[in-house]
């Protein structure tokens, strides 16, 4: 149940300021201002609501402005009766009279009730900590994008209860002593988005007691790990630090992170794993290092050590070219993401060695154009491959070693113009197959193909599973003409034996060896309704004109077999034009002759008066 509280009576939802939710519990409102609100309002929606007996349990108020006509602040607008027992304040985008209230004003009362306070977008510039120091009870505070420059010690006194703390996308670059490390319950920590993370930022983070997740994507200064110094017994679980500048990882940068279980470290500039490096990360499940450096040179067999519970492995935009070795010590993984990885051209044999449990290998948007019969050796329990958008040509028998238990195969997009029926034959569970997108020949062997997708059909309802062809629609023929475009599940053998008869046939040669240009017959076009097209479109102007025969033309002359007067007059121009020519050449020599005589004699005249 809702309602909502306008400025005034009309329909027009333009106007409306606040929307009110009744909570679950059917005491208490939910307000939320997503449009430009005054405090003035604010603090009438929740005097109306106090007066139906009623409280509030969350507030959630976008560009929040000071009133012109009252002297209402903000502490005596949002602190009324209905909000003693407020669970939740959001605040975003408020105007400079909000911000500087938020700053400055001392609280009418303490909201000890309130549990979650997000105040975002307010240019704030520095942490409110007076704000701050009447809500003992919180235990979820953002602070984000507000332009905060600096933590001070004092400003989280107080807030022994709060477990998340969300300071990303402000520009802090200085970190005093004791100004996080003083939040004894502090288990997430969001830093990211172009903060500075100084050495003084990095001790601070190091020596938080309850920390389980930190989030440093994007933050700025973050090259290496080892300045973190995460202490022994540390509770970190999650890490983020995707989008930083990290360009090698050593031995001992995860260093007591023995608790680790989630770690993204994707587009950074990783070129180097050292040996060990993950030796201390015993319980780590999740590992992205996508969109680094990685190819198979730089790691070893010993580069996975240590990740005996992982089970989620993300290598995609990485440089490699081949996985020789590469799958050492990960016997447990169970996907593995090797997208567009665009110096990949081949899988040799044996590529996926060690990945014995894998279950779902991504490997589309690479440059694959081959594939060997025993690439993926050993994947017995494989279920999903993703193939697809690669430069495949050609598929012999690569997903026999492969076994039974692979339910979904995306094939599509890749140059594959046939797919022998035997690729598929060992696929027994086979659930969806996608083979869309194929320049596909369509001959006498696609009925095989055919053949073999509609029996699995049979198979599929037999054996009581699913079985579908994706995008049936987009397995379509490339060839021949008169195929193009047509489904390849329709093509029948009749189709293919009929080929429509050109048009034009090509010029036959007569006994004479004399070429003539065959006729058209235009008779089997045209629609004779009425008087006949040579009636219609014949101008009177025509009318005299001799009819044109088209073969009355010698094959690869250009005068017609019967002579006529059109040659000579011909003849008569050309000849006439030559004799202009010759004229015009005539004159203009002698007019020349007679400019360099005229030239010579005043240039005599002129030495003479001299």
């Amino acid at each position: 149940m809702f309602f909502l509280i306008n400025t005034d009576n009309s329909t027009d939802i333009s106007h409306i300021q606040c929307i009110c939710l009744k909570d679950v519990d059917k005491t208490s409102y939910l307000v939320h201002c997503p449009f430009e609100t005054e405090i003035t309002f604010l603090n009438q929606v929740l005097n109306e609501i106090n007066d139906i007996n009623h409280t509030v349990s969350s507030i959630v108020v976008t560009n929040l402005k000071k009133s012109n006509d009252t002297n209402v602040t903000f502490w005596e607008a949002i602190t009324t009766a209905a909000t003693e027992e407020l669970e939740e304040l959001t605040i975003r985008h408020c105007s400079e009279d909000i911000r500087l209230a938020i700053l400055n004003d001392t609280p009418v009362h303490s909201l000890k009730s309130v549990l979650q306070l997000k105040i975002e977008n307010c240019r704030l510039g520095r942490i409110p900590s007076l704000f701050l120091q009447g809500l003992s009870g919180l235990s979820y505070l953002s602070l984000k994008d507000n332009n905060i420059e600096k933590l001070l010690k004092d400003d989280f006194k107080g807030l022994d209860k709060l477990t998340t703390l969300d300071i990303s996308e402000n520009i802090i670059n200085n970190v005093k002593d004791n100004s996080l490390s003083t939040l004894p319950q502090l288990e997430t920590l969001y830093v990211g988005n172009h903060n500075n993370i100084t050495e003084s930022f990095k001790h601070e983070i190091s020596r938080l007691p309850s920390l389980k997740q930190i989030s440093l994507a994007k933050a700025d200064e973050v090259y290496n790990l080892d300045d973190f110094k995460f202490s022994e017994g540390s509770k970190l679980e999650r890490a983020d630090l995707s989008g930083c500048g990290l360009t090698e990882l050593k031995k001992d940068d995860l260093k007591h992170l023995e608790s680790l279980e989630y770690l993204d470290l994707s587009v950074n500039l990783i070129e180097k794993i050292d040996s060990n490096s993950f030796s201390p990360t015993k319980n780590l499940q999740y590992l992205s290092l996508a969109g680094n450096f990685l190819n198979e040179t730089n790691l070893n067999t010993d580069s996975w050590t240590g990740l005996d519970s992982l089970i989620n492995l993300d290598l995609g935009y990485n440089e490699f070219t081949g996985f020789e070795n590469s799958f050492k010590h990960l016997g447990n993984l169970k996907t593995l993401n090797l997208r567009s990885n665009s110096r990949l051209f081949r899988l040799e044999s044996n590529a996926f060695d060690g990945l014995k449990s894998l279950e779902d290998l991504n490997l589309t948007a690479c440059s694959i154009k081959h594939i060997d019969d025993k690439a993926f050796d050993g994947m017995e329990n494989i279920k999903t491959l993703d193939l697809s958008f690669n430069k495949l040509y050609q598929l012999e028998t690569p997903f026999k070693v492969i076994g039974s238990g692979l339910n979904n195969l995306n094939l599509s997009s890749n140059r594959l113009t046939f797919i022998n029926a035997s690729t598929f034959s060992d696929l027994h569970n086979l659930t969806i197959l996608d083979i869309s997108q194929n320049p596909f020949v369509c001959n006498y062997k696609v009925l095989e193909l055919q053949k073999w997708i509609n029996e699995e059909y049979i198979r599929a309802t037999k054996d009581s599973r699913p079985f579908y062809l994706a995008k049936p629609e987009q397995v379509a023929c490339e060839e021949p003409a008169h195929l193009k475009g047509r489904e390849l599940m329709e093509i029948t053998i009749d189709m293919i034996n009929n080929v429509p008869e050109t048009t034009f046939t090509p010029p036959s040669t007569t006994e004479s060896d004399e070429l003539t240009t065959m006729g058209f017959d235009l008779s089997k076009w045209s629609a004779h309704i009425g008087e006949g097209n040579d009636t219609l479109f014949k101008e009177e102007s025509d009318a005299d004109k001799p009819t044109y025969d088209i073969n009355s033309i010698k094959y690869g002359q250009r005068q017609t077999k019967t002579q006529t007067q059109t040659t000579w007059v011909t003849i008569s121009s050309v000849a006439f034009l030559v004799l202009v020519t010759i004229i015009g050449v005539i004159y203009v020599v002698r007019r020349k002759k007679t400019n360099l005589v005229s030239e010579h004699s005043i240039s005599q005249g002129i030495s003479s008066s001299l």
